[in-house]
């Protein structure tokens, strides 16, 4: 039997304050993909369930699993389908377009919309009738959203050592706190200059020994937001991070110039990717000084390839890193 289903018969078999709202947000839920229900319907239905299940005890799916369990849908796309959805009405809210032609829009050029609007809110509303009329093609949003990340006049940067001012002094600071991420100050602190190995990086390393050989491998990596425009931008950073972290005993980000809403995104894929040895801190340069935001709870990688990291040091001199 799904999930799902043992859920909505868990849930008709027990009175708890919030099981009406939860079973019938499931039930609309219910193959929406197969039914070609509006992407704005489903959006709606995921957040009464994610809001209703917040309120319920004990708990134990998550909610965007339980939606797509029902749906068909993945959990990525219908988060993606709330977040337009709620940019939306705010558009609605703010008296720009009315609701009811919003959610008729086409999800794919909203959400282009979205990236844009973040980007160059002048642009957004420039483009808003258009997108709403039908009138200009995703592939044409693709290329304002693009020109608005790297305009055709100025180059991309390219990320290096010397341009990057503040990695010398985030290396000395990293190291007087120390303690804060790996619980010692015995580790060996290393900067790593250059790919550890496929699909494997990180910019420092605390290397933790015993008895001449290595117990645990803590990776930091100071990750610049500043960039970020768009939700995908943050979820690339996302998926590298979930990808990275199970070569390691911890990892943590250290974000630059990050908002908070791209700190908050960060911390909420923590939770629902369960990446439970990545933790989240902040340095605060002036008062040199680390707080910590999400911290990593114990326990091993899934899937656990620490081992793969512990080879690829021993082949190496780690001054060389």
């Amino acid at each position: 039997m799904p999930r799902v289903w043992r859920l909505v018969r868990s849930l008709r078999n027990r009175k708890v304050k919030g099981n009406a709202v939860l079973l019938e947000a499931l039930q609309l839920l219910q193959r929406a993909k197969e039914r070609r229900e509006s992407w704005f319907g489903v959006a709606r239905n995921v957040r009464a369930l994610r809001r209703t299940r917040a309120r319920l005890a004990g708990g134990d799916t998550n909610p965007l699993v339980q939606a797509a369990d029902a749906s068909g849908y993945s959990p990525n796309l219908l988060a993606r389908f709330v977040s337009v959805m709620e940019f939306a009405e705010r558009l609605a809210a703010e008296g720009h377009a009315p609701i009811d032609r919003l959610q008729r829009s086409s999800f794919v050029s909203l959400e282009y919309l979205k990236r844009i609007w973040v980007a160059d809110p002048g642009k957004g509303r420039e483009l808003l009738d258009a997108v709403l009329d039908g009138d200009i093609t995703v592939r044409d949003l693709k290329v304002v959203h693009r020109n608005l990340r790297f305009p055709p006049d100025k180059p991309r940067e390219r990320r290096t050592r010397d341009s990057l001012g503040t990695e010398r002094i985030l290396a000395q600071l990293l190291k007087k706190e120390l303690r804060k991420l790996t619980g010692s100050t015995a580790g060996r602190f290393v900067t790593v200059a250059k790919k550890l190995g496929p699909f494997v990086g990180a910019d420092f390393l605390a290397i933790m020994e015993r008895d001449g050989k290595i117990e645990s491998v803590i990776a930091i990596e100071a990750k610049s937001m500043a960039t970020f425009a768009s939700a995908g931008a943050i979820d690339d950073a996302i998926c590298r991070t979930a990808l990275r972290s199970t070569y390691f005993n911890r990892y943590w980000v250290i974000p630059i110039a990050a908002r908070k809403a791209v700190l908050d995104r960060f911390a909420s894929a923590i939770r629902l990717l369960a990446l439970k040895n990545v933790g989240i801190a902040e340095m605060d340069m002036t008062a040199e000084s680390l707080r910590v935001l999400v911290r990593p709870s114990s326990g091993p990688p899934v899937p656990d390839r620490r081992g793969d990291i512990v080879e690829m040091l021993r082949a190496r001199q780690w001054d060389q890193l």
